[in-house]
């Protein structure tokens, strides 16, 4: 199967499984990484080859008896700088991940590429393993293309309530509407930092590194998580 028909079968744009191999696209989309295990048959664990085994024993471990146990104080199995084995860590196969993640409606803005939620829920999605306990996580369907190619639009992006967002973190910022503290325009970005009063972002369609949204407008700046937290439990 091509890279081409994989994208195809997976439901995505021809050319993302050639993106995420090439290593263009620095953090593949979880959603992406779904349909692409599922478009396979395999577990997203599989996928990302993050599943271990315990290898079989070899004949040697049998050629002697084992030996007497001496009696002794009991220690701690390791120490304090010792190094300890790297504790497995199992990633649930997509059917087994709850599908209870809401997913916000929005209404398309402006010219500036802007949205702003609607208050409806459009959709459920599979929660994963690096969202599950966190209440509030929710996700929206990305509108525009000002971020293309790292989001193209319509694709499924996830925030966590809780996490702060930092210089280099994709965000979504919210701003306010000027009318009782309700929700306004928000926008997909990326974080570069604080500065002049103004939280500064980046696009990339077209490139762009200056964008302001003062700190006062702001209602609140939601981060989005990276391929790799969804995928850590």
């Amino acid at each position: 199967m091509s890279q081409r028909d994989l994208s195809l079968r997976a439901g995505l744009n021809d050319s993302a499984v050639k993106k995420i191999e090439s290593g263009s696209v620095r953090n593949p989309r979880s959603d992406s990484l779904l349909k692409i295990a599922n478009a396979l048959g395999c577990t997203l664990a599989e996928l990302l080859g993050t599943e271990q085994e315990t290898p079989a024993p070899g004949p040697e471990a049998f050629s002697q008896p084992p030996a007497a146990a001496t009696p002794g104080p009991r220690v701690p199995e390791y120490g304090p700088t010792e190094v300890q084995p790297e504790r497995v860590v199992s990633i649930p196969a997509i059917s087994q991940m709850p599908r209870d993640v809401p997913v916000y409606g929005v209404a398309v803005g402006g010219d500036d590429a802007d949205f702003e939620f609607n208050g409806q829920i459009v959709d459920y999605v599979r929660r994963p393993p690096g969202l599950i306990g966190v209440e509030g996580a929710f996700g929206i369907y990305v509108i525009g293309t000002s971020m293309d190619p790292r989001y193209e639009e319509g694709d499924l992006v996830y925030v966590h309530p809780g996490r702060p967002a930092r210089p280099g973190d994709d965000v979504i910022i919210e701003m306010y509407d000027g009318h009782e503290g309700r929700s306004g325009h928000c926008y997909v970005k990326r974080l570069l930092k604080k500065a002049g009063g103004a939280y500064i972002c980046r696009q990339y369609n077209p490139p762009r590194d200056d964008l302001a949204y003062p700190i006062e407008r702001v209602k609140k700046v939601h981060r989005i998580m990276t391929a790799a937290e969804l995928m850590s439990a």
